[in-house]
């Protein structure tokens, strides 16, 4: 008989300094994984989730609120709570160390797919938020909170799974008096469009450079931008950024042109590459680690690396298929650090030929310049307006590694 599971993620730990420390609302995000057959049309009934706080996550966090849920990428609605704390289609109910979630319908279908493994976003996982605040006594430790599930398989029979745990993220860290990014910091961005390929030219690009450069330096950035650059002045634009960034408190690194994975490096295409091979990419190219090595070089506080670079791949007609990918492939993000990607590893982003932008940056110059909300939420939102735009083909993912909270703006 088929085994259907849920894996749920459950465990969070925070290590802060010693000095004061500030109770900030936060949220803490728990994905799950639905591993089971191949067949994407398998399904669970899912009718109840729950989560069991440890004493030590009690002792050291106040709830905010009841949580509140993204089952998948076949059931995307987010089941938000009101400001009582229940849905208006659900019961959530809080008993002591227990947060229970029951469908008001009895159950809602999800699918069992595998959804893979990585730190950002991904439509075929399911995910809750929980918001909470650190309680300001609290120097260091950790809170631990368990999930369990209960559905109905295809076959009518209950399913339970228990105990299943990997490592939750945060959306904000706990933060010190000084650990608040705000406008008063000192920024620099390296901003570069290429769009006039010899093999396959792209609309977007030049107006995307122009419109976050315009936008980063409203949000007081020093922007350098650069257009349509071959590959020796993309690697010295590279070098002279990380040099300048040893004096700025805040990098980012805005692309937007072509971009291709191959043996598991990503690699930007500067305007005058033509690889033959895989083999030439490395010599007509320029390595991502290339950016995010000078970053990390620079010791900057904070590093930010938006890549709109997944579009296809135009050198892979004459290319071995067997040794590259479409899109870019996941990495790990430095400490301090977040990449943000135009869409999910290993899927193509797309040009909108009929506006001045691709999608995924018309979606962040709408939301980079609000105030007041985290980065992380910031691309939160982004990542909703983009699947929406491109009716679910194109999902936006981040990388992160981020010690401290980042706003773009603040009021």
């Amino acid at each position: 008989m088929k085994q259907y599971k849920i894996i749920i993620l459950v465990f969070a730990l925070i290590i802060v300094p010693n000095n004061e420390l500030k109770a900030k609302g936060c949220r803490v995000n728990y994905r799950w994984q639905q591993i089971g057959p191949d067949s994407e049309t398998d399904f669970l009934d899912l009718k109840e989730i729950t989560f069991v706080l440890s004493d030590d996550f009690i002792n050291n966090y106040d709830m905010v609120g009841f949580p509140s849920f993204i089952l998948n990428q076949t059931n995307m609605q987010l089941l938000d709570m009101n400001q009582d704390g229940y849905s208006d289609q659900d019961f959530v109910e809080r008993i002591d160390n227990l947060i229970i979630w029951k469908s008001a319908n009895g159950s809602r279908r999800i699918t069992t797919r595998g959804c893979g493994s990585g730190s950002g976003f991904n439509p075929d996982c399911g995910y809750a938020f929980i918001s909470f605040k650190r309680k300001p006594h609290l120097i260091s430790g950790s809170g631990n909170i368990e999930m369990h599930a209960k559905g109905i398989l295809p076959n009518g029979e209950e399913y339970r799974r228990d105990h299943i745990a990997e490592t939750s993220f945060f959306d904000c860290p706990i933060e010190t008096e000084n650990d608040s990014f705000s406008n008063s910091k000192r920024q620099l961005a390296l901003v570069i469009g290429n769009a006039n390929y010899l093999n396959d030219p792209l609309s977007n690009p030049i107006n995307d450079a122009h419109a976050m450069s315009k936008v980063l330096e409203n949000l007081r950035f020093e922007v350098i931008t650069y257009e349509n650059v071959n590959q020796s002045d993309m690697k010295r634009a590279i070098d002279e950024f990380g040099q300048k960034l040893k004096n700025y408190d805040v990098g980012l690194f805005f692309y937007s042109g072509h971009g291709v994975q191959v043996n598991g490096e990503n690699y930007l295409i500067p305007v005058d590459a033509n690889p033959r091979n895989e083999a030439d990419i490395e010599y007509d190219g320029v390595n991502v680690g290339r950016v995010l090595a000078k970053m990390k070089n620079a010791n900057s506080l904070t590093n930010i690396v938006i890549l709109d670079a997944c579009r296809d791949n135009p050198f892979e007609k004459s290319w071995t298929k067997s040794l590259t990918t479409k899109g870019l492939t996941f990495m790990n993000a430095p400490t301090g650090s977040i990449i943000a990607y135009a869409t999910a590893p290993g899927k193509v982003a797309y040009d909108d030929s009929t506006k001045s932008n691709s999608f995924y940056t018309a979606a962040l110059l709408d939301y980079i310049g609000m105030p007041n909300i985290s980065i992380l939420e910031m691309f939160q939102q982004v990542r909703t307006r983009v699947i929406e735009a491109t009716n679910g083909k194109q999902t936006p993912w981040e990388s992160t590694s981020l010690t401290r909270n980042f706003y773009f703006k603040q009021e």
